[in-house]
């Protein structure tokens, strides 16, 4: 299971953000081939909703 965070702010707010000692280390690069799934009345996309498999390396998420 993933859990995905998205957040939002203001320009203003971004240093701030980016000074944070979590991110004081660089990120690791790693290639994702994501595959999304609706039915075709695109059921799941009119409830906000979506079904994807994701392949990281060579492990599926």
């Amino acid at each position: 299971m993933e859990t995905e965070l998205k957040l939002s702010l203001s320009a203003p707010e971004l240093p701030r953000l980016l000074a944070h000692p979590l991110l004081a280390t660089g990120a690791d690069m790693q290639r994702l081939l994501n595959t999304y799934f609706d039915t075709p009345d695109l059921a799941l996309q009119k409830r906000r909703m979506a079904v994807r498999e994701r392949l990281a390396g060579d492990q599926w998420l």
